[in-house]
């Protein structure tokens, strides 16, 4: 008997195998005529402890009838770690993968079908150019006469403003 446990022979999947290594979610999928997995022939009496078979040697591709992908690996960002992927959880990942630890079973799916009619992809915004109250003629450093009446044309409400930044 086995006692370390093990992965969920879905490809992709982060949940534990409980029964004949593939976990509850996926073991309706793994039961199906059509599965390549071959099951154990164990009845309650000889062994009512084993309830999982050794995984095989190469898991079986997921299958995405969604359109869906699961992830498991994220490239590697600039501080070097992700904020788990759960709405509402403030955790940091793990390094590489997409859930901390308490959401570890969880699973991220990415959509790799056709985008449909009806969604259209979001875009970000444009940058608006930045307006300043006196175009400058010249590409040289402002005199300081020109500093000082450009000082002058600062509103009350951005000169109060400048002065919080500062502080």
């Amino acid at each position: 008997m086995s006692t370390t446990p093990r992965l969920c022979r879905f490809g992709g999947c982060r949940s534990y195998g409980k029964m004949d290594g593939y976990c509850l979610i996926h073991i309706k999928e793994a039961v199906t005529p059509a599965s390549v997995a071959p099951t154990p022939l164990l009845t309650p009496s000889l062994a009512p402890l084993r309830i999982a078979s050794p995984p095989p040697l190469a898991s079986p591709k997921p299958s995405s009838p969604q359109g869906s992908m699961p992830l498991t690996h994220l490239p590697p960002v600039c501080n070097g770690r992700w904020q788990c992927f759960v709405p509402g959880c403030a955790i940091t990942a793990a390094p590489g993968l997409p859930f901390c630890t308490e959401h570890d079973h969880a699973t991220l799916t990415v959509d790799v079908g056709k985008p449909t009619s009806g969604r259209r992809k979001r875009k970000s915004p444009t940058p608006t150019p930045r307006t300043t109250s006196r175009p400058r003629t010249t590409h040289d450093a402002p005199s300081c006469d020109e500093v000082y009446r450009q000082q002058l044309d600062v509103s009350e409400h951005a000169q109060i403003l400048a002065t919080l930044a500062r502080t």
